[in-house]
């Protein structure tokens, strides 16, 4: 039998501390993105790579 857990923070970047949303329509944070080979899901914050301001770095903003 598998548990689910289900976490209802709101996620917040470890870095900036930004939240999930930036507004009603608009993502400060990619949740759950990526999944590397050791199974770690990883996020992304638009805020730390530059997103909303143009300068997106792909290889920024990258926490776990």
């Amino acid at each position: 039998m598998q548990i689910i857990v289900i976490n209802t923070d709101e996620l917040r970047c470890p870095v900036c501390n930004s939240p999930e949303l930036k507004d009603e329509n608009t993502l400060n944070i990619r949740a759950f993105k990526v999944t590397d080979n050791d199974g770690d899901c990883w996020s992304q914050c638009l805020v730390c790579s530059g997103y909303h301001e143009g300068k997106h770095d792909p290889k920024k903003g990258w926490f776990l």
